[in-house]
């Protein structure tokens, strides 16, 4: 019984995903959880553990936190929120941009219908 709850635990880590409803926080606060409930004897190594961290978001942040190469867990969970938040603002920025262009053609084509 007690080998299959640590294989659980094991498994339940090695699928750990960011849901989509799901903060920044909120998923470091799963993981945390996660990987400080497995025993010792179990547990992955640090490093090992900041490997597979970055692998629970979408591609872009996980690229993201790589090229920062985080040293702890701490470091890369702070990081991993200005990585969220610089890339939300990429997203606003360029979504602002397709608007202006769009109003640009619009008002363009207008100008021509004259």
């Amino acid at each position: 019984m007690i080998k299959v709850n640590l294989l659980m635990l094991i498994e339940e880590y090695n699928q750990l995903k960011r849901l989509p409803d799901e903060t920044v926080q909120q998923f470091s606060d799963r993981f945390n959880q996660i990987y400080h409930s497995m025993p010792l004897n179990i547990r992955p190594p640090p490093d090992l553990a900041l490997l597979h961290y970055p692998r629970a978001f979408d591609s872009e942040i996980e690229f993201r936190l790589r090229e920062r190469s985080p040293s702890t867990m701490k470091q890369m969970q702070d990081m991993v929120v200005d990585v969220e938040v610089n890339l939300k603002i990429i997203d606003e920025m360029r979504k602002a941009e397709e608007e202006e262009k769009l109003h640009s053609l619009l008002h363009k084509s207008e100008e021509m219908m004259r």
